[in-house]
């Protein structure tokens, strides 16, 4: 699995893939161990985090490893994984850039329709992020994480 795709992030196909198909493990091949996107991605279900500099070796050991249910992590993806286990300790730490934006458009009113009319992006796309910034306030509802925001100042200029 590539994280970039044009229509869809490896997050969202690892999390369909796994729904559809929970026996399939979903090996991550990436240019690079982004701290966020390696946690997310692993928390959709991928099995293994590989980076494209691998050998060919080490990729079919992974995949390997994978048919067995056994994990396999590159280097750098551990180190994105520890420092983004540290940067997630303050709230709202593991929110992306595009999940700020989205919350500075909720806490201004905004329904997702609007939001994705700002933003030039599909309404499922926003009730995804809107999901994700729910789940990752550990809020019980869209006016609560709303709340958490304002409170903490978790949001982008929007």
């Amino acid at each position: 699995m590539e994280m970039r795709m044009s229509h869809m992030n490896g997050v969202a196909a690892t999390g369909l893939i796994r729904d559809k198909f929970p026996k399939t493990e979903v090996v991550i091949l990436s240019d690079s161990a982004d701290e966020t996107l390696t946690f997310e991605v692993l928390k959709a279900g991928a099995i293994s985090y590989l980076l494209k500099t691998a050998t060919i070796n080490e990729v079919a050991s992974a995949i390997q490893a994978a048919y067995y249910g056994k994990s396999t992590l590159a280097p750098e993806a551990v180190a994105a994984l520890i420092s983004f286990s540290k940067r997630r300790a303050k709230i709202g730490g593991d929110l992306t850039n595009r999940e700020r934006e989205v919350l500075a458009f909720m806490i201004n009113g905004l329904n997702n329709m609007g939001i994705a009319e700002a933003l030039a992006i599909s309404r499922s796309t926003v009730k995804n992020h809107v999901s994700n910034i729910i789940s990752k306030l550990a809020a019980v509802s869209r006016t609560k994480a709303v709340a958490l925001a304002v409170q903490h100042q978790l949001y982008a200029t929007a």
